[in-house]
């Protein structure tokens, strides 16, 4: 593909992303608008404006390009080009800039309970996706430039462009430090870098994520003209790798983090506050991993579908399922997050005897919703013993760990053995991880190889 058609596409790539940012910007600083009570000062949404006032100005700047020339033609292709490119660049260093002088001005990392550095992430993750997904339909991948290398020059340039963020992260440290050293910051900078940090290890994560999943994705579709096809997509295991890192680190931290509040005597104000700001910031990102989850449901679904034509309608029903109860998931922690803390503080101001069957209906109606998600891998067993694959009752033993893992801490005191129960967390966490990766992992390496002769199915 000549660099012209690269660049034209670019451009309406970058052009749509430009309007997803102004839009994005202007929903955050409403929701802020509408969460502190006021207009929110720069402190508060200095990231919002900063992209906000810059994409706004790139659409614009579009616009008088469009109305100077009186028909379309390659000089105005080339003028837009060159516009987004350079307002594209900007808007994110300036999307930057403006969140480091965000931090630094900061009081806390805290807005009305929200991570100072939630927008941050978002603008990243969302452009990074929508990126993918535009590039998709332009028919380019996200890595363009090397996603054609070979795989030791594919790894080195993913490499490279990580070593880049992870400078500007060191880089935005280092100035934090020094403003610290001349009491310039209003509160303490431990917090701020272990905040900056976060911030590149999500943007890392997302960048390598990508770039790993079209690498699988252009490998697999060269493989399947060839008439090798993969049972499942290699991407499913990548996701559930990303997921189950996500789990693990989540119940993990958050055991720990509750069993501190029990006994919190030994804990400075710092540790709370960063301990409270990675919980918060954590809890937000399980609603981003929701939609991970969907995304594995969907390749799964299209990978069996292409490896399995004739089981389409099981397939469709297979996947309602898994996205019945992904939807029950959400709901349940958007309860949890939003809505039940409120209803808590509000019946504990009428009466704490209204509290315990709160809670009592709670943990029922969550026991129930994981009690059922078992028909998930039980149905994943059937449909695959049936078609003689060797990884189907590994399904079954994925059951009985879920199922261990959910009753033994009912029988576990957690405030007189607290040390033996987190023990139990850690054990099983990493145990249904490790179990659930080997599982995904044989399940990804499955080949259905399409000859002119009877199909042949090969575990590799």
């Amino acid at each position: 593909m000549n660099d012209e058609r690269i660049d034209a596409k670019l451009s309406i790539i970058k052009k749509r992303i430009t309007i997803l940012w102004t839009i994005i910007a202007m929903l955050s600083i409403a929701f802020k608008w509408l969460l502190i009570g006021h207009f929110p000062n720069f402190s508060e949404a200095g990231a919002e404006f900063g992209v906000f006032i810059f994409s706004f100005i790139a659409i614009i700047n579009h616009l008088i390009v469009g109305f100077s020339y009186e028909t379309p033609d390659e000089r105005m292709e080339k003028s837009i080009h060159n516009l987004y490119k350079s307002f594209f660049i900007l808007t994110i260093v300036i999307a930057l800039a403006s969140y480091l002088w965000q931090i630094v001005h900061s009081q806390n990392n805290l807005i009305t309970g929200l991570p100072i550095n939630l927008y941050i992430n978002l603008f990243f993750s969302l452009t990074f996706l929508f990126y993918y997904i535009y590039a998709r339909r332009q028919g380019i991948y996200f890595n363009y430039r090397i996603i054609e290398k070979t795989t030791k020059a594919f790894i080195k340039s993913v490499f490279l462009n990580i070593i880049s963020i992870l400078s500007v992260g060191v880089l935005s440290a280092l100035l934090v430090i020094s403003l610290d050293a001349l009491q310039y910051i209003p509160h303490q900078e431990i917090a701020t870098i272990v905040i900056i940090f976060l911030s590149c290890f999500i943007i890392v994560f997302e960048y390598l994520f990508l770039s790993i999943y079209e690498r699988n994705h252009a490998t697999e579709a060269l493989n399947h003209e060839n008439g090798k096809t993969v049972l499942i997509s290699r991407n499913a295991f990548l996701l559930t790798v990303m997921i189950g890192l996500f789990n693990l680190v989540f119940t993990v931290f958050n055991s720990h983090y509750y069993a501190s509040l029990i006994d919190y005597q030994d804990l400075s104000g710092l540790t709370i506050n960063v301990m409270h700001s990675i919980h918060l910031l954590l809890i937000y990102a399980n609603f981003d991993f929701s939609f991970l989850k969907i995304l594995f449901i969907i390749i799964v679904f299209l990978s069996l579908k292409r490896s399995h034509p004739e089981d389409k309608k099981i397939l469709k029903m297979i996947s309602f399922l898994q996205l019945f109860f992904v939807f029950l998931f959400f709901i349940q922690l958007f309860y949890m997050t939003f809505i039940h803390p409120l209803l808590f503080l509000r019946l504990s101001q009428q009466s704490t005897d209204a509290i315990q069957p709160l809670l009592q209906m709670v943990t029922i109606v969550s026991f129930v919703i994981v009690i059922l998600s078992f028909s998930v891998p039980l149905v994943l067993f059937f449909y695959f013993s049936k078609r003689k694959y060797s990884f189907a009752p590994l399904f079954l033993v994925q059951i009985g760990l879920s199922i261990i893992s959910i009753v033994v801490p009912v029988f576990i005191n957690r405030t007189l053995h607290i040390n033996l129960y987190m023990i139990f967390i850690y054990v099983s966490s990493i145990l249904y991880f490790s179990f659930t990766i080997i599982l995904w992992n044989r399940v990804t390496k499955t080949y259905r190889y399409i000859m002119n002769e009877p199909e042949l199915i090969i575990i590799k």
